[in-house]
């Protein structure tokens, strides 16, 4: 009889230590998690966007016109050899607003001609992002964060694009105001969005 209740009591201890070391074992994986989910950003993908990108982002209102932006050529010819550089300038007016940030898109035939480089010329503008599709780029622009001196555009050069000639061709280059979800406008300090006027250039290739 004695034996049996040494038998019941050893069992008992041994099932109340095995919830013990499993109670234990359940508080520690708990802290590891909690401390590992404490030192991971709660959305990467959104915390490294705002990292990385200081795109300007318009504000929800009607989009109104103002300034513009007009492309030129210049060299005093309209007429260029094959397989040299086309470089073509975009220039800016913002008529007297403070501007933030732009995008610039730009279509041409890329049988007849081939993007090369896309360079900044506005000192307090860097070239946040540049997209390339068969026969349009799209170009967004974004003020330098360490300038503090008004970006007031005044017919400012912001912008050139380098073309190389592909074949004896005439050809047009053109600002586009929207392809899709491309599109041209300016952003302004207080990030309203403006529709601005645009042009064309077109070309001779020889």
């Amino acid at each position: 009889m004695e034996k049996k209740k040494n038998e019941v009591s050893s069992q008992s201890n041994l099932l109340r230590n095995s919830i013990v070391i499993l109670l234990v074992i359940f508080v520690a994986i708990g802290l590891f998690l909690g401390v590992l989910g404490k030192n991971q950003p709660r959305n990467p993908e959104i915390t490294t966007k705002a990292q990385v990108s200081n795109t300007p982002v318009p504000v929800n209102h009607p989009v109104v016109p103002g300034g513009s932006f007009n492309i030129s050529i210049k060299e005093n010819t309209r007429k260029f050899n094959v397989g040299r550089l086309l470089p073509v300038t975009v220039k800016g007016n913002s008529e007297g607003k403070e501007i933030a940030g732009f995008d610039v898109l730009i279509t041409y035939d890329p049988s007849v001609l081939l993007v090369s480089k896309v360079l900044p010329r506005e000192s307090q503008f860097q070239i946040s992002s540049f997209t390339k599709k068969k026969g349009q780029i799209s170009i967004t622009g974004t003020k330098v964060s360490a300038s503090k001196t008004p970006t007031m555009l005044n017919d400012e050069d912001i912008v050139v694009v380098n073309f190389v000639t592909l074949k004896e061709s005439s050809t047009t280059i053109e600002l586009k105001q929207e392809i899709k979800n491309e599109k041209t406008r300016m952003i302004d300090s207080k990030y309203y969005e403006f529709k601005p006027n645009l042009n064309s250039v077109s070309v001779k290739i020889l």
